[in-house]
């Protein structure tokens, strides 16, 4: 599989609505569905009349969960979330992660050899610990915590050589990412390579995260 090589603008793309949950909420939320979904395999996609393995196969329905409500069922095939198309299980995942609670999300899904809209209102992951509010020193300090989540490596002879990079491919890369990342929601996987932040070259792990807090301490003042 091809290595990708990206660049990211945090203040446009990142820091505001993260800074707006620390500022509102005091803690960071992660949208859920409540469903379990699995990959679609080329031979069960076809089994569903569909002629590509994208999307996310729901497995199980949580009871009484935002789905639920929706209409979703078991064998329903998520095909796009607000639009965007739903690759992987992962990509739907991350996807909905993103997802603001409270709003109502637009969802394709294929269902009985035929396409149809369902309209869910997105929840909060269940076991989200209830913060008491925050004094603006423990959000700032908070937020520079949650804003990175990534596990960032220097691009060595050795993992060039293992992931196959290019010589003339710069930057570090993204061995893992939390699930508190505000990055999950992003398409930001391990495997990555983060060439620049904000248009800025970056060629240390620490040069990335300077970056992305100095990106992150703009935008709060902005905010």
């Amino acid at each position: 599989m091809p290595v990708r090589s990206i660049g990211f603008a945090v203040s446009a793309n990142l820091a505001r609505p993260v800074v707006a949950q620390l500022k509102g909420r005091g803690k960071l939320e992660r949208g859920w569905l409540g469903v379990r979904v699995q990959d679609l395999t080329l031979e069960l996609a076809q089994s569903f009349g569909l002629s590509t393995p994208e999307g996310g196969l729901v497995a199980d329905v949580a009871t009484d969960g935002p789905a639920s409500r929706a209409g979703f069922a078991p064998g329903d095939v998520i095909l796009s979330v607000n639009g965007r198309v739903t690759g992987t299980k992962r990509d739907l995942l991350l996807t909905l992660a993103a997802l603001p609670i409270g709003q109502k999300a637009e969802l394709r899904v294929w269902r009985q050899n035929a396409e149809i809209v369902l309209w869910p209102v997105i929840g909060a992951m269940p076991g989200t610990p209830q913060n008491a509010p925050q004094a603006p020193r423990e959000i700032r300090a908070r937020s520079k915590a949650l804003i990175i989540g990534l596990n960032l490596a220097p691009l060595t002879a050795a993992r060039r050589e293992l992931l196959e990079i290019p010589p003339n491919l710069n930057g570090v890369i993204v061995l893992s990412i939390d699930d508190d990342s505000a990055f999950i929601g992003f398409g930001i996987r391990p495997g990555d390579v983060i060439q620049s932040v904000n248009q800025r070259r970056v060629n240390s792990p620490a040069e990335a995260i300077a970056t992305i807090r100095q990106a992150l301490a703009s935008e709060h003042k902005m905010c």
